[in-house]
């Protein structure tokens, strides 16, 4: 009997054996992935993610200064002594070619810091914030010049638990941690296609991790220079970045329906090299539909009337004039209109002089 029963019991340890070698053969073949299909921790590709996805410093370099930090919005700035509030990535976005080194920019405190791996730091003074510019290296791993398009998502096999997941990416934060806590013995794999996104806006369309590695590495050869976009700002007669109106749209009919739907103020005047604006920071300006521009200066209760008109002979233009009134005066001539937007109008116009003048309204 007990011969019988040990029998009985050997028969069933082997079957399960059986069954556990069968079943742990169905989850290799499922784990298995071709060796340019697997995302390694130690890849290149892997590093190409990982620098892509830090967070971009550069896209507030006009404000803060700095590429190696974001400030987190919203936060509030004086810049030249006029409060400006931003609330979002497309406010930042708006200023982006209006401040240089010419524009005194104060914070309102306290803000927070956003670094390149996403960690935070509250500021709650300048001497902070300046300590914490100072200690910044500005020369950081991150890839600035090409950018993932979101959602996508991946899939992982993790070794200890012997599960596979799904881990979805709504944004680069995302993406910098699953690739920063990803173990040396998982096996992860991107749920291709997916898109990325050059700096001039061109998209590519990626469908394995060679293709990816290709596609990052091709534009840090060819066309990525981290310190990029946001260094020539105070070159006024560079005319590459001229042409930004780039709205098609745009015409004399649509640029008088903006200018008369609100009040302006000037977000910037520079004459020349010199930084003027806080000659105009009391100074409201209403455009009327007769042509009319009456500017009332809120400090001392004084309005001051003048003419506008546009043209669009060979470009789109403002034409300001009122007469021999100073400051004011200085305003006067033909303006090319290089931005327009219903909250912001970017103007130059030649001088004779090393560079050209701008003016900036901002709606108020």
């Amino acid at each position: 009997m007990t011969i019988k029963i040990n029998s009985i019991f050997c028969l069933f340890v082997l079957f399960a054996a059986i069954v556990i070698t069968s079943c742990r053969s169905e989850s290799d073949e499922l784990i298995e992935t071709p060796e340019n299909e697997s995302l390694k921790k130690d890849s290149n590709v892997a590093s190409l993610m990982f620098r892509t996805s830090m967070n971009d410093g550069s896209i507030d370099d006009s404000i803060d200064n700095s590429s190696c930090f974001t400030v987190k919005v919203p936060f509030t700035i004086i810049a030249n002594e006029l409060e400006i509030v931003f609330n979002s990535q497309e406010d930042i976005d708006s200023y982006d070619d209006v401040f240089d080194d010419s524009d005194e920019i104060i914070f309102s405190f306290p803000i927070t810091l956003i670094f390149n791996d996403f960690s935070e730091v509250i500021i709650d003074n300048t001497d902070q914030f300046n300590e914490t510019s100072q200690r910044c290296d500005d020369n950081d791993e991150n890839i600035e010049c090409i950018d993932f398009q979101f959602p996508f998502s991946a899939s992982v096999f993790d070794s200890q638990s012997e599960l596979i997941e799904t881990a979805t990416f709504e944004n680069d934060r995302d993406l910098y941690q699953f690739i920063n806590d990803l173990e040396d013995t998982d096996i992860a794999t991107i749920n291709f296609p997916i898109t990325v996104v050059l700096s001039e806006g061109t998209e590519i369309v990626i469908n394995d991790l060679d293709n990816l590695e290709d596609a990052i590495q091709d534009v840090i050869n060819d066309t990525c220079d981290d310190d990029d976009d946001d260094d020539d700002d105070d070159n006024d007669d560079d005319d590459n970045d001229d042409d930004d109106n780039d709205d098609d749209d745009m015409n004399t009919e649509r640029l008088s329906e903006i200018l008369t739907n609100q009040n302006w103020e000037v977000l910037k005047y520079k004459d020349n090299q010199n930084n003027e604006t806080k000659n105009y920071n009391d100074f409201v300006f209403d455009f009327l539909s007769n042509t009319t521009l009456v500017v009332e200066n809120e400090e001392i209760n004084e309005t001051t009337n003048g003419t506008w008109s546009t043209s669009s002979d060979t470009e789109l233009q403002i034409i300001l004039d009122f007469g021999s009134k100073a400051p004011l005066d200085k305003l006067n001539g033909t303006w090319r209109v290089k931005k327009a937007s219903e909250n912001q109008i970017k103007l130059e116009k030649d001088d004779g002089g090393v560079s050209e003048d701008q003016l900036f309204f901002k709606s108020k």
